[in-house]
């Protein structure tokens, strides 16, 4: 209950200051987070042969005191205020942002960004 109650109060936080935040700032941001969570996941699933059902535990330490990501962090909120969308697949995993509106499609400021798009676009990937 009080990690939910902590992630509303981070989202809450995140929504009523974003307003302040240019559309080209939040677009560096959201690629920044992105790629962070990655890297996140990735040693999660170092550390633990898995990767986790949720977001959620890269921001707690787990049961042998790993942080994933900085505790309390809103890394996982985009600058919007939205959960980042994280969904575990055959082998791997999804993440994305969907943008202002948070739903799915959209363009400009509603532009869906998927980390997988990021990382194909990275001069490392070619």
């Amino acid at each position: 209950m009080k990690r939910l109650l902590a992630s509303l109060a981070i989202a809450l936080t995140l929504a009523s200051c974003s307003d302040s935040i240019p559309q080209p700032d939040r677009e560096a941001m959201v690629r920044s987070d992105l790629a962070t969570i990655v890297a996140a996941l990735e040693a999660f699933r170092d550390v633990h042969g898995t990767l986790p059902q949720a977001l959620e535990p890269l921001v707690h330490p787990d049961g042998e005191g790993h942080h994933f990501l900085p505790a309390g962090t809103a890394a996982i909120y985009d600058p919007w205020g939205h959960p980042y969308v994280y969904e575990r697949t055959d082998g791997g995993y999804r993440l994305r942002c969907l943008g202002a509106d948070g739903a799915p499609g959209g363009g400009g400021a509603d532009r869906d960004v998927d980390a997988a798009e990021l990382a194909a676009e990275s001069p490392a990937a070619r």
